[in-house]
């Protein structure tokens, strides 16, 4: 395989794992923040940082967990 199908697999994983959690995590956050403008600042943030980091994903079955740490790492930046 090469390295662009090496990380295919992956980068459709984080994508297909984005797409499922949006709702979960935006209700999530709107109950954290108590609005959801608030809520969706975070949640653009945590997208980012997801997106840029997509590279660090080792293990497609441990992406969710990952998903919640990237998720509490961008709610206490935006409580900074």
């Amino acid at each position: 395989m090469t390295d662009k199908q090496d990380n295919k697999a992956p980068n459709e994983a984080v994508h297909a794992v984005m797409v499922e959690i949006h709702h979960d995590f935006l209700r999530f956050l709107t109950r954290r923040l108590g609005n959801e403008d608030g809520a969706a600042d975070v949640l653009h943030d945590f997208y980012i940082k997801v997106l840029t980091r997509i590279g660090d994903v080792r293990e497609t079955e441990r992406l969710r967990a990952w998903m919640r740490r990237v998720l509490q790492t961008s709610l206490v930046d935006y409580y900074r």
